[in-house]
Parts: structure tokens; C-alpha cells; sequence
């Protein structure tokens, strides 16, 4: 498997185990037809790009209202109170991220990662 190949597999696993995570609802207002929004922006913080808790699962309205500062203060106060337990406080902990460069081998493990997550999960990929 390439770089290329690793990354775009990695993103749709990621996408799925989001999508789980939420009930394939979207996080602020409830309705279907979503997708995987990352807390840390996937781009800058190839670090977390991957991370679990590093998703909230949003509908295409609320997906493009996210992208405002009025809808990020929105979500930011959503993840607070609904779900504090998880993925603010992890949030929270994570160190300041400092750009390094992420090994194709790296990115093979996250995918391991999830595959073994779905099994667990009994989850069809």
C-alpha cells in the first residue's frame, strides 16, 4: 500500500468509527445523512488526524456552520456540555502540536488500529 492509498483508507475508517461513535446522527442537531467533522483540524495536526476523539459527526448544515466562528463557538459549547467526559477533556490534554514528519508505516498502524476497533466493535466495513 502507498502513502496515498494508506491515507485515503485511514480517512474512511476514521469516518465510519466517527460515524458509530455517533450514532450516524449529527452531533448538534440530530439529523442523518452526516459527516465526520475533525476537532483538531486534520491538515495542520497530522498528529491527531486520526485520533479517535478527534471527530464529531455533523450533518452538511451544521458541517458548513462550523466553519464560522459563531458555529465553532456553538460546537465548542456543545462538547463541552454533552460530552465533557470524552472528548473535551481529551481535547484539553492534548500537548501544543508540533509539526513532524508521519511515516507511511505510522499511518498503516492507525489503520490497523481501526480495523481491529471495528471487529471489537462488531462493525461492517
Amino acid at each position: 500500500m502507498n502513502r496515498a492509498e494508506a491515507i485515503r483508507t485511514a480517512d474512511k475508517l476514521w469516518g465510519k468509527i466517527c460515524a458509530w461513535t455517533f450514532n450516524q446522527r449529527c452531533a448538534l442537531c440530530g439529523a442523518t445523512g452526516c459527516d465526520p467533522h475533525h476537532w483538531f483540524y486534520k491538515r495542520s495536526n497530522l498528529k491527531y488526524r486520526w485520533e479517535v476523539n478527534n471527530g464529531v459527526y455533523l450533518c452538511r448544515i451544521c458541517h458548513n456552520e462550523v466553519t464560522t466562528v459563531e458555529g465553532r463557538e456553538k460546537l465548542h459549547a456543545l462538547i463541552k456540555d454533552k460530552y465533557a467526559d470524552t472528548y473535551w477533556k481529551w481535547a484539553m490534554s492534548c500537548p501544543p502540536y508540533r509539526p513532524e514528519p508521519i511515516k507511511t508505516s505510522w499511518i498503516i498502524q492507525q489503520i490497523t488500529k481501526f480495523q481491529l476497533l471495528a471487529k471489537i466493535l462488531k462493525m461492517e466495513m
